[in-house]
């Protein structure tokens, strides 16, 4: 799980929560600089990432990623043949007005099973 200084207590509590659930879980520094980012980017086979700095990095590593778009078009970033786009059907409840407020029906709108339908999918890629 990659993510920065501002998303330190939500790692925090979602590796707890995991691992309860007897799920281990990977985290990078979140004071990494951008060198040593792209370098554990390119140490993973597969990307599961919102409209983020990840994404845009994996698809520069050629990365086989799968990007959620839940308040950002998904026609503003380009595949290069390599990304899956999902996108949520509240995309547009959101954007661009509401983009930057938390709504926990616009984070369920992309469910973990279409995300593993996805991972399938380029999997047999």
């Amino acid at each position: 799980m990659f993510g920065g200084p501002n998303e330190t207590d939500y790692h925090d509590s979602l590796s707890k929560e995991l691992e309860q659930e007897g799920i281990k879980i990977h985290r990078n520094n979140p004071n990494n600089s951008d060198k040593e980012f792209f370098a554990l980017v390119n140490v993973c086979n597969k990307i599961i990432s919102g409209d983020s700095f990840a994404l845009h990095v994996a698809l520069a590593l050629k990365k086989p990623t799968i990007g959620l778009f839940f308040c950002t078009p998904s026609n503003e970033v380009e595949d290069y043949g390599l990304l899956k786009k999902l996108t949520s059907p509240k995309l547009y409840d959101f954007f661009p007005e509401k983009c930057d407020q938390y709504d926990e029906d616009l984070t369920k709108s992309i469910s973990a099973q279409e995300v593993l339908d996805a991972l399938d999918e380029i999997e047999k890629d």
